[in-house]
């Protein structure tokens, strides 16, 4: 029998990932600076929060697809969009949260569980007031790719399937997302935790802060700073 969550699952998630515990692998400047490789562990654990959110959004799909969008304009409709499928929705990432033992500290883990379920609360919508792109509902093969990604895909208007994109898109699209990457890397590396050339009232990375502290000169730049860094 399938347990969701199974056991095995759980025990990925044993490492909370609140304490860099990595040695780098290469020093420079008397060990000043390091290199460090990537925690599997963390990719390992978004990979899942991924892949279990596309699978939720699979199983949404199907059920919107076989009993809401075909009762569209009924009170069946509304109350199977919004008195199911939405609160489901929206309680995932705080069962999984529970579940798995997800800290409050780990926020890349937390914000990931959102984009899924922020996805889906409008696709319910759209499946209820008829507003989904052109194509995805010709089928339940396109409904359910249409819910499953998170960027949206065209469809082929003759032939009512997802467009294929040109493998040249795809290299150069990998290869600027790695050059980013890796830019990003180096930047936060060199700037973060304690880049603040402006003094600030309270320490950054705190909530124990007034709400007026959030506009205190020294903050905004040090903020403004960051943004432009990384745009540039």
């Amino acid at each position: 029998m399938l347990i969701w969550p199974s056991s095995a699952i759980i025990s990925l998630f044993e490492n909370k990932l609140l304490t860099d515990d990595r040695i780098p692998v290469v020093k420079f400047l008397d060990g000043k600076i390091g290199l460090l490789l990537p925690s599997l562990g963390f990719w390992l654990q978004l990979a899942i929060l991924l892949i279990a959110q596309s699978l939720m959004a699979v199983f949404f799909a199907v059920f919107i697809f076989k009993f809401v969008i075909p009762k569209r304009g009924t009170n069946q409709a509304l109350l199977l969009g919004l008195g199911v499928v939405l609160p489901t929705t929206l309680m995932f990432p705080f069962e999984a949260i529970k579940c798995l033992g997800i800290r409050a500290r780990n926020r890349v883990m937390m914000m990931s569980l959102t984009s899924q379920p922020t996805l889906l609360s409008f696709r319910i919508f759209e499946a209820i007031f008829g507003t989904s792109p052109a194509g995805v509902e010709s089928s339940l093969r396109n409904y359910c790719i249409y819910h499953a990604t998170t960027l949206e895909c065209t469809i082929d208007e003759q032939t009512k399937r997802p467009m294929k994109v040109a493998k040249g898109d795809v290299y150069m699209k990998i290869r600027s997302t790695l050059i980013s990457l890796f830019l990003l890397i180096a930047l936060l590396s060199g700037t973060m935790p304690s880049f603040a050339p402006f003094d600030v009232r309270v320490p950054a990375h705190t909530l124990d802060h007034y709400f007026s502290d959030l506009f205190h000169l020294g903050h905004l730049a040090n903020n403004y700073i960051s943004a432009g860094t990384v745009i540039l």
